[in-house]
């Protein structure tokens, strides 16, 4: 009975002291923030279930993209409810990442090697090392300021490092038109030369396809179903008469 509250002891100061250590770091970031009282922190990390990767999981549709100064690029991807954020290098080398839960859309912003990741839904920015270790979380302020932000910066489809560019985009022809996500990071230099480093557009391609003809499946049930339907109400019509 002692080793088991002495053991409960342990789990609670372990706990706290890991979220306590959070505050330790200050973040970096273009957003305005407020602090998060440390009972939230708390269930917060435990809702999110932050893991490091240090294999390359199978490459997904980009949501999201932050480029650091030393060339290292953040991509960020989502399978269902689970999200992911691969590291790379400029190369297109996989280097490690985050796997993470999370139902709604989110950002990713680099500072030095320490990465930001924003949580839409929840307005929760939250900073990880390459070690995976939680330094800080904050809430992002609901501010003209920080709306501008998101767009002009964090969902910014191109940044810019140096001379550099770097470019995320959908080259699917006129599928593109139903893509809700990119297919292909670019690295274009001074000269104009573009080096596509990660690339799934066959897979969006594909998927595509089939959201479409499901789409088109679900439209010709509903109205085949309206057709019977209608039919048999004119047929209960005629025979009450």
């Amino acid at each position: 009975m002692k080793k088991s509250r002495l053991l409960f002891v342990i789990v609670i100061l372990m706990i706290w002291t890991s979220v306590a250590a959070v505050r330790v770091f200050a973040m970096t970031t273009g957003f305005s923030t407020e602090p998060i009282p440390e009972e939230e922190i708390e269930s917060f990390l435990e809702a999110k279930e932050l893991t490091l990767i240090t294999d390359e999981p199978k490459k997904e549709c980009i949501q999201c993209f932050s480029v650091n100064e030393d060339g290292d690029i953040a991509i960020g991807s989502k399978i269902f409810n689970r999200k992911a954020v691969c590291i790379y290098d400029s190369n297109g080398e996989f280097q490690y990442g985050y796997s993470f839960k999370d139902s709604g859309s989110f950002g990713v912003e680099f500072h030095n090697d320490v990465l930001n990741i924003y949580f839409v839904r929840s307005d929760v920015a939250l900073a990880v090392n390459p070690k995976g270790e939680v330094l800080d979380i904050a809430k992002i302020q609901d501010t003209t300021e920080n709306g501008s932000y998101w767009r002009k910066s964090v969902n910014s489809s191109r940044k810019k490092l140096g001379d550099t560019e770097y470019i995320i985009r959908n080259d699917i022809g006129v599928l593109g038109l139903f893509a809700t996500s990119y297919s292909q990071l670019v690295i274009k230099d001074v000269s104009g030369t573009e080096n596509i480093i990660y690339d799934v557009s066959a897979m969006q391609r594909v998927s595509i396809i089939i959201g479409i003809v499901h789409v088109v499946l679900l439209f010709f049930v509903v109205i085949i179903g309206i057709i019977c339907g209608t039919i048999k109400e004119i047929r209960k019509q005629k025979s009450g008469r």
